[in-house]
């Protein structure tokens, strides 16, 4: 019973942060934005850190169901672009949850094995992703840990942008807009000799 309410408490709070009613995430500014008694978050989470590791967690989780969603039968430079996008979209449905995930800081949560495997799953379908074409020959093998880095920084940069409508085009952009500029970014990972065939 205390598992579905503390997930139930947890949903309520990405809601929260998402509609910019909560914005700090202690347990006295929790109970006032979702209503929930405080001595039940007390006595379910037993502090702040114990919700925001709960809640860190559940936000790795989502970001996990998004970019698993990306088409898997795509060719590796393709499926990279897609799961890319379902970044994005993670971001702009959650934007309130993206940016605690990159402002919560807790040192103690990578000692959580549970926590580590969530949170470096997503990290591992990327790099997964890029030592495929890897052997396909399309990304280039001794600049793999770059890639991979390269192509985890440059769409979390444009998510943030995104999210928090930073561009004077943000808002205007479509779709096949977004798929172009992640195409734009991601181009040069590739080898020259895919470069020429991805022109034709």
């Amino acid at each position: 019973m205390s598992e579905g309410l503390k997930t139930e408490i947890i949903n309520k709070v990405i809601a929260a942060l998402d509609e910019k009613t909560l914005t700090r995430t202690d347990l006295a500014s929790i109970a006032r934005a979702t209503q929930v008694d405080f001595k039940d978050l007390v006595s379910l989470f037993k502090g702040d850190a114990g919700i925001n590791f709960e809640l860190a967690k559940q936000a790795n989780r989502l970001l996990a169901r998004f970019m698993s969603s990306a088409d898997h039968q795509l060719p590796p430079a393709e499926r990279l672009i897609d799961m890319g996008m379902m970044y994005l979209d993670f971001a702009e449905t959650h934007p309130g949850l993206f940016n605690y995930m990159y402002t919560y800081d807790d040192k103690d949560k990578w000692e959580d094995i549970s926590f580590a495997e969530i949170a470096h799953s997503n990290f591992a379908l990327l790099q997964d992703t890029i030592k495929e074409g890897i052997e396909q020959g399309v990304f280039v093998k001794q600049y793999e840990p770059v890639m991979s880095l390269s192509a985890w920084s440059m769409i979390q940069g444009f998510a943030h942008i995104q999210s928090n409508k930073l561009s004077p085009f943000g808002g205007s952009l479509s779709r096949e807009a977004k798929r172009q500029v992640m195409d734009s970014l991601y181009s040069g990972l590739l080898t020259d000799s895919y470069k020429d065939v991805y022109k034709r």
